[in-house]
This record gives C-alpha cells, structure tokens and sequence, in this order.
C-alpha cells in the first residue's frame, strides 16, 4: 500500500551551445528505492547520458544519445533471459521545434 515507504534522488544536468548548430549535453542521476516500492526491487540505480544536438535548418535538429545505466543489484535484461547490473543503450532522433517566434 505504500505505507512507510522512502525513495529519493537527485540529477543534473547541463547544456553547452558550443556554435550556431551544435550543443552537447551532459546528464547524470541517482536514485534510491530503499523498498524496492517504484522499481520493484530494493536497489539504487544511477546513469550517466552524454547527449549530441545538430541543428539541421530552422526548427529540425537531430539528437545522438549515449546512456549508461547502473544498479547495485541485477535489474537489466541481457541475452538469454539473464539480469545484469548495467546497460548501455543509443538513441538517435530527429526533433521538429513547433514556435511563434519564427525560425529558431
């Protein structure tokens, strides 16, 4: 029921505009489920993503992400139905920015 239960976190978070067209951006988070009541199980996980943005023309970018996740007990799924303690995962998308300030 929820009752008595403690879970808490913290992240941060950066973005450097390095030109016109190009920014990187920097993230890390931890977070403690001492219950187990939000992920299913009593851990503590953290990770760390490393995020590239590429202006393409006016309001389209592109985005190209690396994220590493991390837990103190196996919680991600690997090959062949086992858990491990970390995962790595890329993500690469595209972003149209919808404004009434005109091209961004």
């Amino acid at each position: 029921n929820g009752a008595g239960v403690h879970w808490q976190g913290i992240a941060t978070y950066a973005r450097f505009q390095l030109n016109d067209w190009f920014a990187v951006s920097p993230r890390f988070e931890w977070y403690d489920d001492n219950d187990g009541f939000t992920t299913g199980l009593a851990q503590t996980v953290k990770e760390f993503t490393f995020t590239t943005e590429q202006k393409i023309s006016g309001n389209l970018l592109t985005r190209f992400e690396y994220r590493r996740d991390f837990s103190d007990e196996p919680f991600f799924n690997k090959p062949g139905g086992l858990l491990g303690k970390s995962q790595s995962t890329l993500t690469f998308g595209f972003v149209y920015v919808f404004s009434s300030k005109g091209e961004q």
